[in-house]
């Protein structure tokens, strides 16, 4: 049986073409992640920025502009093969978030946008973040809203949880549905410290978008450090 990274690599190698184009095409998307740079990733040149299941690679450019060091992973040939030849002055590596090949406190951040997801137990990919994150990095998870889950594809029942499949603008995905409380613990066991935390109030995406769409958050942001010992 394909394990989720398996399915998770054939599906966007498959879709690539048709998943770069609206993850550059959604306004909404492209405004979240525009203030994620200007809140938390402003002062990062010479800084070492791992991204996460960067995908095609696009969102990696602003901190290459800044002067950052980055390196980019993801599990996907495609997407690593067009961000290595899009963006030559960073590193980029087919590689399985959850396990990765780096060495002990590599990073001062780790990004990631929408990856962590597709992996069932995530308290496995903290504690392998956590373990290449510097002492006193930062950790940067963007996961779609439960709240959004609920009213978009739940049929209004937040306490579903598990393995779910979806389409999204003609893209098909799958994804680990989660209670806000779900995250909360698995950073705590994984040993990471939220220090801030983000629903920022979505935009509407045409003047035709109703307003039931931008009445609730769509995504969520947890900013992550060590614990305190």
């Amino acid at each position: 049986m394909k394990n989720d990274a398996q399915i998770a690599k054939e599906l966007y190698n498959s879709q690539f073409e048709s998943f770069s184009t609206q993850q550059t095409a959604y306004p909404v998307l492209r405004k979240f992640r525009q203030d994620i740079y200007s809140t938390y990733l402003s002062d990062i040149a010479g800084k070492n920025l791992l991204f996460a299941g960067c995908g095609d690679g696009n969102e990696c450019a602003p901190a290459i502009q800044k002067g950052a060091l980055v390196t980019g992973i993801d599990i996907s040939e495609k997407s690593i093969e067009y961000a290595s030849k899009t963006y030559p002055d960073a590193n980029f590596f087919v590689m399985d978030i959850e396990k990765t090949t780096f060495n002990d406190a590599s990073f001062d951040y780790i990004t990631s946008f929408f990856a962590i997801m597709y992996v069932e137990p995530i308290v496995h990919v903290l504690k392998e973040w956590k373990r290449i994150l510097k002492p006193d990095g930062k950790c940067l998870i963007a996961v779609p809203h439960p709240v959004r889950k609920m009213m978009k594809y739940s049929g209004g029942n937040y306490f579903v949880k598990g393995r779910q499949k979806e389409v999204w603008k003609g893209v098909e995905r799958f994804g680990y549905y989660r209670l806000f409380e779900d995250y909360i613990k698995a950073f705590y066991e994984a040993g990471l410290q939220l220090i801030a935390l983000e629903e920022p109030q979505p935009v509407k995406e045409s003047p035709n978008t109703p307003d039931s769409e931008v009445a609730y958050p769509h995504f969520l942001l947890f900013v992550l450090t060590h614990q305190e010992k």
